[in-house]
């Protein structure tokens, strides 16, 4: 079956989006904008940040991302090692197919690290192998550089390896030597490695010519140490199989120069990154507070105001007024003279129509009051 050539990035990306992402979709906004960055939720060595800045950018190129952290580098939790700005919707659908890359790749690199770490001071060298990611190859085996490891072949194209299921193949000991000059002949550049499985191969391999390296598969450390004895110069020995952390150190001490671990691309533990997205200032914060502040004003000023005008204006200043005013002049009017009291009536009368006017004052005070605070009220509608 042939299929068109896509990237990873490409695959991994359709796989996910396929017809669209719905939630996005149904649950943002046309043009919102955020920040976002991802940020290391455990310490590790990092891997794979320019493959998940490529992941924003194949979503939507107007991202604006900043790689804050490089491969190679040391992160400890907390650590920001990408910041990106830009289409909050965009930002939301290419998030998880960046996080997946870095987080496998960095875990790649870590662990390639542990390695590294665990044979320091023996000459021996951590090489990866072919045990990687369909499709990921590439990307799998630079994380391993990352971490301080070093690359096996990349490939079936790129170096010459002749292993048991060869010779089982058909593959003739008598021939080896003839064959590997052919081959060396038409491929001048090309490093040869032949795998042996005990002492015995070992041996014979070391007297052919054109091979660069033997691999030693699932010796014990006595073995190797007698292949390393007997290996002649200008040839390279690599052990591989039964290699893990408890078990690199002492396969190191025994003099090989290589050491081939297929648990850095089969079992690295992926690293745990997230994507936090940064909290916005909001531009439009002054304009929302007026509506806030207008209701306040207009209740709490017009009822307080006017109720206290008009009950303690008008029914304290009236019963002082009329009251007494009458009241006084008709009974001395009465009993002593009806024509001298007319005066005194009309005298106290005149006083009434003065003090009614005073009455009117304070409630038409504080009406006049409240009419500047009335007035300040926006006559517009603020921006939304």
């Amino acid at each position: 079956m042939r299929t068109r050539k896509k990237d990873i990035i490409e695959l991994a990306l359709a796989e996910d989006i396929d017809k669209g992402d719905l939630t996005v979709k149904w649950f943002t906004k046309d043009g919102d904008q955020a920040r976002a960055k991802i940020v290391a939720r455990q310490s590790g060595v990092l891997a794979g940040v320019q493959v998940a800045a490529e992941v924003f950018k194949r979503v939507d190129d107007s991202l604006h991302i900043e790689e804050t952290k490089s491969d190679g580098f040391a992160f400890s939790k907390g650590d920001v090692v990408l910041s990106v700005q830009g289409s909050a919707a965009s930002i939301l659908t290419a998030e998880r197919t960046a996080l997946n890359f870095i987080q496998r790749l960095s875990g790649i690199a870590t662990i390639t690290s542990t390695y590294v770490e665990a044979i320091r001071g023996t000459k021996a060298v951590i090489l990866d192998t072919r045990k990687t990611t369909p499709g990921m190859r590439l990307l799998e085996k630079a994380a391993v550089v990352a971490g301080g490891g070093r690359n096996h072949r990349m490939g079936l194209y790129d170096m010459f390896m002749i292993k048991d299921n060869h010779l089982a193949a058909g593959l003739h000991i008598t021939t080896l030597q003839e064959q590997i000059d052919r081959a060396r002949s038409a491929n001048p550049r090309v490093r040869v490695e032949l795998e042996a499985d005990n002492l015995d191969q070992v041996s014979s391999f070391y007297h052919l010519r054109g091979v660069d390296v033997i691999l030693l598969d699932n010796m014990p450390l006595a073995s190797i140490r007698m292949a390393v004895k007997m290996c002649p110069l200008g040839m390279q020995l690599e052990a591989s199989g039964n290699v893990n952390l408890e078990t690199v150190r002492a396969i190191a001490e025994t003099g090989v120069h290589l050491i081939s671990v297929g648990a850095l691309t089969h079992s690295a533990p992926s690293v745990d990154f997230g994507l936090d997205f940064v909290p916005q200032p909001l531009a439009k914060a002054t304009p929302e507070a007026t509506p806030e502040a207008t209701p306040e004003a207009t209740p709490e000023a017009t009822p307080e105001a006017t109720p206290e005008a008009i009950p303690e204006a008008i029914p304290e200043a009236i019963p002082e007024a009329i009251p007494e005013a009458i009241p006084e002049a008709i009974p001395e009017a009465i009993p002593e003279a009806i024509p001298e009291a007319i005066p005194e009536i009309k005298q106290r009368r005149k006083y009434v129509r003065k003090v009614k006017p005073t009455l009117k004052s304070p409630f038409r005070e504080s009406v006049v009051s409240l009419e500047p605070e009335v007035s300040t009220l926006p006559d517009q509608k603020p921006a939304v």
